[in-house]
């Protein structure tokens, strides 16, 4: 896929609060890696040691990202996460001569929004019996894959479904039970899921699918059952 998902955590105390100060970024795909980026990145982490709340932290986060990321690289600050779990887009769907027809949208939102997001697919998809599902992730920019896959678990067996190789050349196996997703993405558990694999399934994807976007589909092709189309 090309894409490489790091997620680096940054812990400090702050005057400010008692809390311990938490704070995750996300770098995708090319790791670059430099002498004079990697002093940089140990003067900002220096520099991080010596700052007391989270405005000034934010800037030097942001350096590091420019060092270490990729194009798709960005910062989420708290207010963005409570601007992104206001836009929550829930999934959509229909059927038709026995046939489901589900929508995955994008995902970033809180962890009620993505228990909501995935039961909202599963129950869909468990409901009653079909005759195929249609599982479009057209303009599915990606963000949190976790639920997604929670939401179609039905269709998803257990086991290995891909690999992620970080800029030191090692691998990380993600892996699937029930409905969660373990080494990525938001670990979302429906309890006992009724896996239903031996339906016929068409996955839709188009130029605007995209990070998790493309990893669900990457993940459904580890059922046999499944065909992508591109649309």
């Amino acid at each position: 896929m090309g894409l490489i998902s790091t997620f680096i955590w940054f812990h400090q105390p702050l005057k400010e609060t008692p809390c311990w100060f938490l704070i995750k970024y996300r770098l995708q795909g090319s790791i670059q890696r430099t002498k004079r980026g990697k002093n940089r990145l140990t003067e900002i982490r220096n520099d991080i040691s010596n700052k007391n709340t989270y405005k000034e932290i934010y800037p030097l986060l942001k350096q590091a990202l420019e060092i270490k990321g990729g194009k798709h690289s960005s910062l989420i600050t708290p207010a963005e996460v409570r601007k992104e779990a206001s836009q929550y887009k829930a999934p959509t769907s229909r059927v038709k001569n026995d046939i489901l027809y589900v929508h995955l949208p994008e995902f970033s939102g809180s962890s009620s929004q993505g228990k909501r997001y995935a039961s909202t697919l599963y129950h869909k998809l468990t409901s009653k019996t079909y005759k195929g599902i249609i599982i479009d992730l057209r303009n599915n920019l990606g963000g949190d894959i976790g639920p997604m896959l929670a939401g179609v678990s039905p269709v998803v067996p257990n086991g290995k479904l891909f690999e992620t190789v970080n800029s030191a050349n090692r691998s990380t196996s993600v892996t699937f039970q029930g409905s969660v997703t373990n080494n990525m993405g938001t670990k979302i558990d429906l309890g006992k899921v009724k896996k239903i694999t031996e339906i016929p399934v068409a996955v839709i994807l188009n130029r605007w699918t995209a990070s998790s976007g493309e990893l669900t589909a990457l993940a459904l092709e580890t059922n046999p059952n499944v065909k992508n189309f591109w649309w």
